[in-house]
C-alpha cells in the first residue's frame, strides 16, 4: 500500500487524545520519496492547527484546518502551480491570510509561493518563482509574514554545495509577488535555512545549520537582518 498523512495530538501525560488521517488519492507507492506524505504545519493565532500535505505523488498540495478537538474545520487542494513532485515546506499566517512556501521539479527546481483564505481554505493566489538556472534548487525552509513583505529563509542547492538563501517578496499576487531583497551565505559544503520570524520591530531572525568539513561537524547558526535584509 501507499503512504498517507496522519495527524495526532497527545495531552501532557502522553496519552493521545485523538488521530486523523488523510486517505492517498493517488496510485499506491510504497517509497518515502514519492508517497503522500504530511510536510508542513502550525497553530494559527486562533488555536486552530494548519496542516499541509503533499498527495498525488506530488501533483497536487493538501493544506487542512482542524480545530483544537480535531474537527476538521475545512479542507483545500491545490494544483502545482509548476513543475511536478511538489512539497509544501513552510506555514504562516496572520489573523486573515495563510502563506505558503514550497517546491516543485522542471528542468530545474521551481519554489513557489501561495496565498489562502484563512476562515475557508479558499486560494488567494499562486505563482512558481524561477531563479537562474545555474543557481540550483530553491528550496524553503521557513516563511514569516510582516503585513506587508513576504520572507523566505531556506537551501540553494548547486551540484554538491548547498548554500543559504533569504528572500524579501511583496504581497502582491496580480501577476506574482516581486522579489525586493535578497542575499545568500555559506561556506564550501552543506549549508542550510531552517526558519525566519520576524520581530515587532521588523528585524528579520534566520537560523539553520552548516557542515564544517575541516572539524567534520555541523553547527548551528542564528543571524539577524534589518527588514531591508541587509
Amino acid at each position: 500500500g501507499g503512504m498517507s498523512p496522519a495527524l495526532m495530538k497527545f495531552l501532557p501525560s502522553g496519552t493521545m487524545a485523538w488521530y486523523r488521517s488523510v486517505e492517498s488519492t493517488g496510485p499506491a507507492v510504497g517509497d518515502y520519496f514519492t508517497g503522500d506524505q504530511a510536510s508542513a504545519m502550525m497553530l494559527d493565532v486562533y488555536g486552530d492547527l494548519l496542516v499541509a500535505a503533499r498527495m498525488d505523488n506530488g501533483a497536487n498540495v493538501m493544506l487542512r484546518r482542524y480545530s483544537p478537538s480535531g474537527a476538521l474545520l475545512w479542507s483545500a487542494m491545490m494544483p502545482v502551480p509548476q513543475g511536478s513532485g511538489a512539497t509544501l515546506t513552510a506555514l504562516t499566517a496572520d489573523a486573515v491570510n495563510i502563506y505558503a512556501a514550497g517546491y516543485a521539479y522542471d528542468s530545474t527546481g521551481v519554489m513557489w509561493l501561495a496565498k489562502f483564505s484563512l476562515a475557508s481554505g479558499a486560494q488567494q493566489g499562486a505563482t512558481a518563482l524561477y531563479h537562474n538556472e545555474n543557481d540550483g534548487d530553491y528550496i524553503p525552509g521557513g516563511i514569516a509574514f510582516n503585513g506587508s513583505y513576504i520572507y523566505v529563509v531556506g537551501t540553494k542547492n548547486v551540484g554538491y554545495n548547498n548554500d543559504i538563501f533569504i528572500e524579501k517578496y511583496s504581497d502582491t499576487w496580480s501577476p506574482s509577488p516581486e522579489l525586493s531583497a535578497s542575499v545568500t551565505a555559506g561556506g564550501e559544503s552543506y549549508d542550510q535555512g531552517r526558519d525566519i520570524k520576524l520581530d515587532a520591530s521588523g528585524n528579520v531572525y534566520a537560523t539553520g545549520d552548516y557542515y564544517d568539513p575541516a572539524a567534520y561537524n555541523s553547527y548551528c547558526w542564528t543571524a539577524e537582518y534589518s527588514s531591508s535584509l541587509s
